[in-house]
């Protein structure tokens, strides 16, 4: 699966977008350089997925209170 299928996989405000917000900041922070421009998408996936600026940096802050929800389907 490729990032863009991945970001396809959201469902909009609900606790599967938190999820895989989880899962792109576990991503963006793996090589430990979380740069302006991997903030910057990812602020704007919230945004459009219906995940506040306030729930991303909660998120961020405290991965292991959002549970891993698997994608109901392989698409």
């Amino acid at each position: 699966m490729n990032f863009s299928e991945l970001l396809g996989l959201f469902k909009e405000g609900k606790t599967t977008a938190h999820s895989h917000m989880k899962n792109l900041l576990e991503i963006a922070l793996v090589d430990s350089h979380f740069d302006d421009s991997e903030k910057a998408l990812l602020k704007s996936l919230a945004k459009k997925h219906g995940v506040s600026q306030k729930k991303l940096g909660e998120i961020r802050n405290n991965p292991d209170q959002v549970s891993f929800e698997l994608p109901e389907n392989e698409n």
